[in-house]
Formats: structure tokens, C-alpha cells, sequence
């Protein structure tokens, strides 16, 4: 069983389940621990949306954290959720583009990911 990622109604990701599942409490747990807004819906149906515009924000400013601090505990526990997001917006044709020193780890993981 496998589940379809879309952004704003393009469809860029889709993992199965379990992978969705995981990548989606993951993001939102980070937001929450930032205090921010993911952008990422429930899985209705199979089907999860993410609002472009709240994930890209989202993204922008979870890289500003990451850069920001010495903390690699952090660090370490954001990047996960980064990479696949990166991965994600770069499908979309969204912003931010990944820092130089994450673009080879973001477009091996985005060539991973199954395509809808």
C-alpha cells in the first residue's frame, strides 16, 4: 500500500505507509518543536496535501535553525526531515534551493523517492 504526496495539488512522492506516516509525524513534530506551521495535511484517503507556501516557509526558516545553532543533538534530529523536504520543494519547483554543502545528500534522496 503506498500514499500520494502532493503539493498544492501536484503530486511529487509516493512512499508506502509506513514511510509516509513517519515523514509526516516527523515533520509535524518538528514544527511543533519550533513552533512553527509544516504545511502538512492529514492522509485522506491515501492522498496527504502539503500547502506550498506554509511548507516552504517552513523549510526556509527550519535551515535558519539548523545553521544557527552549535547544538548537534539538533543538528543531527532536524536533518531527516530537511533532506526529504528539500527533496520535496525541489520537485515542486519551489524555493529554497538546498545549501551547497546538502545538495548531493538531497538529490541522492530525491532520486530514491518513488515518483507518483
Amino acid at each position: 500500500m503506498s500514499c500520494f504526496v502532493d503539493i498544492d495539488g501536484n503530486d511529487v512522492w509516493n512512499p508506502a505507509n509506513q514511510v509516509a506516516r513517519l515523514f509526516i509525524s516527523q515533520a509535524r513534530a518538528t514544527a511543533d518543536a519550533f513552533r512553527l506551521d509544516s504545511g502538512v495535511g492529514d492522509v485522506i484517503e491515501d492522498q496527504c496535501g502539503i500547502d506550498g507556501r506554509a511548507f516552504t516557509s517552513f523549510v526556509t526558516t527550519l535551515i535558519a535553525e539548523y545553521e544557527h545553532t552549535n547544538n548537534p543533538t539538533l543538528r543531527r534530529l532536524t536533518e531527516g526531515v530537511l533532506v526529504v523536504s528539500l527533496a520535496l520543494l525541489k520537485r515542486a519547483g519551489l524555493p529554497p534551493e538546498p545549501p551547497d554543502e546538502w545538495r548531493e545528500c538531497v538529490n541522492a534522496q530525491e532520486r530514491h523517492m518513488p515518483r507518483p
